[in-house]
């Protein structure tokens, strides 16, 4: 029998339990990729902490899950008696646990959703992350799961069991802010009529409302003015009775100063300071320029031959000096490091407190019927000194243990991280392909939110060129099978990073005017900076109100990409800058900070993101119907098509062709049996007339001279009168007079 250990979470003796490891599976990497960033060191914890991980983990299900003992005292701290009001009550009996796993022993109850190798992948990127708190994480988050699948309703689990695991795959994924669930549960029908497959909710819980709900007070609480948790499951089940799966916001990296364990510090709880990043000993010697042009402090943490010295990123220095929230405690000045506004105080999930609370949060969402997660800010995570608090080793291997805890609680989800590093830092935050219970998702992201593949799509869009599409989409598909990356139809709730455009134009030996006069277009078309590095602007005032060129870069998204792809809520109807909302966010913004005593530098701030966050309402989505707006048209047109047409979900290559502005791309499904079709998009606002041989026809896509006879547009049929594009055989192949912004998806 192995030792007891005291995690200070549970009394009463441990239950002997088998203490040798299960054989574990070897890792499924994908042999095109070198070893991801943490492999090596967790693959190290492995060999050397194996033994101790099943320790803990016997230890753990025995004394959490002994079906005997399991009574509601113990599971008065966490178990949600009530999944709707998620209140913490001793209402769970060992009977719900016999019922849920037809178990008596919860040690096999555990195994039933997690398998042995990835019991042992969560100990050593738990290890990596926290080591001395490893232990107490581990065990944590199998309590967590085991309660959250104990109470998971029936009916949630019928929604669930009806996605398929390629769910995320078929239709574009709408995201938008919500307004009252109630409300937005009768505009589900309108999303279902678009062919969207799945919505994500930007915040939606319980915030300080200075952030856009980005400042938030309880991870586990709807906002009351969107009809709290009760009106939230409502929407999530009817959502999923129309086939349309639900994602939302995670912002794992803080919480609002309103949170209750930041007003305990406030209070006079030194201790409950800990649930945060305290950097007493910190001051701030000076700031610099990194090489891409963004700001970073420079901080020393300590005096002496002993201090260290780390430069994070800057994100909002017109927001505060040092990124120091400081409070004096008991005489005592207290110092939290913030990395946005300083209303928004970061979170220390190597602390078991805020690591409990965080995947007890999860586990709630799961239990809810939420099938993924987008990890906000997720690079910033760990602050490690000596480092720039950014995608460190230790910030990844804590992605990857919240992502092995969304594989427990929810095998078909999928995990989204935000990024904002160029794409080679970026796909770190991948990792490597696993297969758990038959369904294969990666061990820390599935899908990118990157800013790369966004900033090569708006460079062709502004250029005429469609080279840094095409390179960009190279470059990426040669990071294997499993790094999938999201992309906006059009604009999206961040800000626009014309600094990662602007570098890849200066790459191509665009000279500085030339790249300022694109800035100055931005602004003329009322885009507003933000921080130093973009523009807050919508897609469609970029565009002037153009709806066909608007349709047609929804369609390039569409049609023409390897790509998740993202329409954020208003572009569907061509929405516009709003700089009435920025104001009233504004407003909003500097009261919030007012009430927390962190005014300075927000009197006169506009977050020029808030140009671009106004709520979606059925009467526009309607209205765009009925005046059949052509965006939207082709939204609901790809979206079919990316149903019935495997190669829309698969691969995108380059396709030479002679035809100066035209994008062209050859789609292949990612199995064989089903047809490649070709995408053929003119960038420019004149004619052109393309060529496309018969042999890269041949080579990009399979297609003989008898199949080059037959080609077909799909966009002439599935658009109805919208302009179309020429296509005629030549003795050299095809080609194709695609009118201003003309599209065409060709079948043979």
């Amino acid at each position: 029998m192995v030792p007891r250990l005291n995690f200070g979470l549970w009394s009463g003796a441990a239950k002997a339990e088998p203490t040798t490891a299960p054989e574990a599976k070897p890792p499924l990497d994908n042999a095109e990729l070198s070893p991801p960033p943490i492999h090596r060191a967790v693959s190290r914890v492995k060999n050397s902490g194996r033994r101790r991980a099943w320790e803990v983990f016997n230890i753990g299900a025995s004394a959490v899950a002994d079906a005997k003992s399991f009574t509601a005292t113990r599971l008065s701290r966490r178990a949600p008696a009530d999944p709707v009001t998620n209140r913490y009550t001793p209402a769970v009996e060992a009977a719900s646990i016999r019922a849920a796993f037809s178990e008596d022993n919860a040690w096999a109850a555990i195994r039933s959703f997690a398998t042995p190798q990835l019991v042992e992948d969560l100990y050593a990127y738990l290890h990596l992350a926290s080591p001395e708190t490893v232990d107490v994480l581990f065990v944590e988050a199998f309590r967590s799961s085991l309660i959250t699948l104990a109470t998971r309703s029936a009916e949630v689990r019928k929604t669930l069991d009806a996605f398929p695991a390629d769910w995320f795959e078929a239709g574009a994924i709408a995201y938008i802010y919500p307004i009252h669930f109630d409300a937005l549960a009768q505009m589900l029908p309108l999303y279902a009529r678009m062919g969207v497959k799945a919505l994500e909710l930007l915040p939606h819980l319980r915030s300080g409302g200075g952030d856009g709900g980005y400042d938030i007070i309880d991870h586990s609480t709807v906002a009351e003015e969107l009809g709290g948790n009760e009106a939230f499951r409502r929407f999530v089940l009817a959502a999923g009775e129309l086939g349309i799966a639900v994602l939302t916001d995670n912002v794992v990296n803080h919480v609002s100063d309103r949170h209750r364990m930041f007003q305990r510090v406030l209070r006079g709880d030194e201790a409950a300071g800990d649930f945060f990043h305290r950097m007493d000993d910190t001051r701030k010697i000076g700031t610099e320029l990194s090489e891409d042009g963004l700001p970073h402090l420079i901080l020393q943490h300590g005096e002496g031959p002993d201090a260290k010295i780390s430069k994070p990123w800057h994100v909002f220095d017109f927001a505060s000096e040092d990124d120091l929230r400081k409070v004096t405690v008991n005489g005592k000045l207290l110092k939290f490091f913030h990395t946005f506004y300083p209303f928004q105080i970061d979170l220390n999930l190597g602390n078991p407190k805020a690591w409990r609370y965080l995947v007890d949060a999860m586990g709630w969402h799961s239990n809810s019927g939420v099938l993924a997660q987008r990890f906000d800010a997720i690079p910033h995570v760990s602050k490690e000194p000596g480092t720039t608090f950014e995608d460190t080793p230790q910030t990844l291997a804590f992605e990857a243990a919240l992502a092995a805890y969304w594989r427990m609680v929810q095998p078909k989800g999928v995990i989204l991280p935000e990024v904002g590093r160029p794409y080679p830092i970026a796909a770190k935050h991948f990792g490597a392909a696993r297969e758990v219970h038959g369904v294969t998702r990666n061990t820390q992201g599935d899908v990118l939110f990157g800013f790369d593949l966004q900033a090569a799509y708006r460079a062709s869009l502004l250029t005429g060129n469609p080279k840094f599409l095409n390179q960009m989409q190279a470059k990426l598909a040669a990071l294997g099978e499993n790094t999938r990356w999201a992309l906006w139809v059009g604009g999206h709730h961040d800000e626009l990073r014309f600094d990662l455009i602007a570098a890849l134009l200066r790459e191509d030996g665009y000279s500085d005017e030339q790249i300022q006069a694109h800035h100055d277009d931005m602004t003329q078309k009322g885009g507003v900076e933000f921080a130093n590095r973009g523009f807050g602007i919508r897609h469609a005032s970029m565009r002037g109100g153009d709806a066909h060129a608007i349709a047609a870069d929804y369609l390039t998204v569409l049609a023409g990409t390897d790509s998740i792809p993202l329409i954020y809520g208003g572009d569907e109807i061509g929405a516009e800058n709003n700089p009435d909302f920025m104001a009233k966010a504004a407003h909003e913004r500097y009261e919030s900070a007012k009430k927390s005593g962190v005014d300075e530098g927000l009197t006169a701030n506009m977050d020029a993101r808030d140009l671009q966050r106004e709520r979606p309402t059925a009467e526009k989505i309607e209205r765009a119907f009925a005046e059949r707006y052509e965006p939207l048209l082709a939204i609901q047109a790809l979206n079919r098509l990316r149903e019935t047409i495997p190669a829309l979900r698969g691969s995108a290559r380059a396709v030479d062709i002679r035809g100066d502005g035209v994008l062209a791309v050859a789609r292949s499904p990612r199995t064989r049996g089903s047809e490649n079709v070709l995408f053929l998009r003119n960038l420019k606002a004149t004619p052109i007339t393309a060529k496309v041989s018969f042999e890269e026809l041949a080579a990009k896509l399979s297609w003989k001279s008898a199949d080059v006879s037959r080609a077909r547009d799909l966009l002439a049929t599935a658009l109805g009168d919208v302009p179309k594009a020429s296509v005629r055989v030549t003795q050299e192949g095809l080609e194709i007079r695609l009118g201003p912004h003309d599209t065409a998806l060709l079948s043979a």
